[in-house]
C-alpha cells in the first residue's frame, strides 16, 4: 500500500474508533439505531411508492425520481461491494462495539446512499427542508459508523453514489416527456 493509502486508511480507522467508542452511551446508542433505519429498504420502496400514486403530477413526478435515484444507487452500491468486497470493520480491528452487524461488504454504505438519494430527491421538491434532509441523511451514515457497521470512507462513498444518482436520474428525466 502507498503512503498516502496507509496515510487515509489510518484517517480512516482513527475516525472509525472517534464515532464508535468515544461516542458511546446509552441514550446515543438508542437514537443511532432509530436513526439507522432513515437509510433502510423500507422507507427507500414505500416513499417514492405513495409519492408515485399521488394525484399530484409534480409530487409523481419527484417519486419516479426518487424511485430512479435509489434504484441507481443501489444498484451501483451492490456492483461496487461486489467487486471490492471490503470486510466489515468488527471483523478486521479489535474491541468494536457493535450489535447484530450485517455480514455482506462494507463498501460503500448501502444505507448511507439510500439516504442522501431521498435528501437529494426531497430537498429538491421542498427547498426550504433541504437543511433537515441533509442533515438526516448524514445523520444515517454516522450511526452506520457509530453501529461499528461502517469505515468513514464507506459511508463518504455512499454519498458519492447518491450523488452520481440523482444527477443521472435527474438528467434521465428530463430527457423524458411523462
Amino acid at each position: 500500500m502507498s503512503v498516502l493509502g496507509r496515510l487515509v486508511m489510518s484517517g480512516d480507522v482513527s475516525l472509525f474508533y472517534w464515532l464508535n467508542q468515544g461516542l458511546q452511551s446509552v441514550s446515543m446508542s438508542i437514537v443511532m439505531r432509530a436513526i439507522t433505519h432513515l437509510g433502510s429498504t423500507s422507507l427507500s420502496v414505500v416513499l417514492p411508492a405513495a409519492m408515485m400514486m399521488s394525484p399530484g403530477r409534480s409530487l409523481a413526478r419527484s417519486g419516479q425520481e426518487l424511485a430512479l435515484t435509489l434504484i441507481i444507487s443501489q444498484v451501483l452500491v451492490h456492483a461496487i461491494k461486489r467487486v471490492v468486497k471490503r470486510p466489515r470493520p468488527f471483523l478486521t480491528l479489535k474491541y468494536v462495539i457493535t450489535i447484530k452487524p450485517p455480514l455482506c461488504p462494507s463498501f460503500p454504505s448501502g444505507h448511507t446512499a439510500a439516504a442522501f438519494s431521498l435528501a437529494f430527491v426531497l430537498a429538491t421538491l421542498l427547498s426550504g427542508w433541504a437543511t433537515v434532509f441533509m442533515v438526516g441523511a448524514g445523520l444515517v451514515g454516522i450511526s452506520r459508523v457509530y453501529l461499528g457497521f461502517h469505515y468513514p470512507s464507506d459511508v463518504l462513498f455512499g454519498v458519492l453514489i447518491a450523488y452520481l444518482s440523482f444527477a443521472l436520474a435527474t438528467l434521465s428525466l428530463a430527457t423524458l416527456v411523462i
